[in-house]
């Protein structure tokens, strides 16, 4: 089961995170459970929906975070909360600065009434959430639906036009196939494909893609043959 990690210490906030985070999930959850052909992998598929972790301080989220490190599908965290014993006012930077060196790169949301922060964020390749903004839960679904990989994935070439769109395993597979060499170089340089595989419950092979860097290969038709071989 993947975990979704919230830190935040203000009851407003976190009453508006955590509602849209749940209607993100079981969005995702039932358009896994529509491409299931049996009502034992439907249940099996709700089971294994990601699930929300929300804590309040330092300590907690460290506790957290060495527990489910290998299940984290990402971190949203407030910049200023407690941290030993007193309210710290980088703690959030802290904490993506540990866990970046520690080695782990998964998504981060950085989330602060304080815009200073924005500029915080872009070394440590967080995104940023101004909690100011009158349009604080938009730019939220967008960080779930572009960084999670819910939703359809969309090949993208490096100029960000659509190239081509799969809204199942199938049609994600097929696309592999036949989409340019650009736009599979794009996706595999940023990850994208083991995200996307990993919020559809593909975690064995996105296990298996994760790893790789397109430097790996040869060309891009090894690649290309690579990943068509892990669903093979």
């Amino acid at each position: 089961v993947r975990v979704i990690l919230l830190i935040e210490d203000s009851v407003g906030y976190y009453s508006v995170f955590l509602p849209t985070l749940y209607s993100e999930i079981m969005m995702q959850t039932f358009r896994l459970i529509q491409e299931e052909p049996t009502a034992g992998n439907k249940r099996l598929r709700m089971r294994m929906r990601p699930k929300v972790i929300l804590v309040h301080d330092f300590a907690q989220a460290e506790r957290v975070y060495k527990e489910y490190r290998d299940n984290l599908l990402c971190v949203i965290t407030d910049v200023q909360y407690e941290m030993g014993g007193q309210v710290d006012d980088q703690a959030g930077i802290r904490f993506v600065e540990q866990i970046r060196g520690d080695g782990c790169q998964i998504p981060v949301l950085l989330h602060s009434l304080d815009k200073a922060n924005q500029e915080r964020a872009k070394p440590l390749k967080a995104q940023f959430l101004d909690k100011n903004s009158p349009n604080l839960l938009g730019q939220l679904h967008d960080f779930v639906i572009k960084q999670l990989g819910f939703g359809d994935f969309v090949f993208r070439r490096e100029n960000g036009s659509e190239e081509r769109r799969a809204t199942s395993l199938v049609e994600f597979i097929q696309c592999l196939h036949e989409v340019s060499d650009d736009c599979l170089l794009y996706h595999a340089a940023h990850n994208r494909f083991s995200a996307w595989l990993i919020a559809h419950g593909e975690v064995e092979a996105a296990k298996h893609i994760q790893p790789k860097q397109a430097a790996d290969f040869p060309d891009t038709s090894g690649l290309r043959t690579f990943l068509i071989d892990v669903f093979d």
